[in-house]
């Protein structure tokens, strides 16, 4: 995650079809969470993280086997 995110942060995981699998709402400074990932089939996702405040977004590519 960004250090320059600096409010609530919603997270969602996204399939590459577009759909969202999983999201997440992290409160402010929360540092560290756990999205858990049962019952997602293997494949490629984007996590999207949105500051809610800064509306600042960050992106990456998680691998789930």
């Amino acid at each position: 995650m960004s250090k320059n995110m600096v409010g609530n942060v919603q997270m969602r995981l996204i399939s590459l079809s577009g759909n969202v699998v999983a999201t997440k709402l992290l409160k402010d400074k929360q540092v560290q969470t756990r999205l858990s990932l049962q019952g997602v089939p293997a494949g490629i996702y984007v996590l999207e993280m949105v500051d809610l405040t800064t509306r600042e977004v960050s992106r990456s590519k998680i691998v789930v086997k």
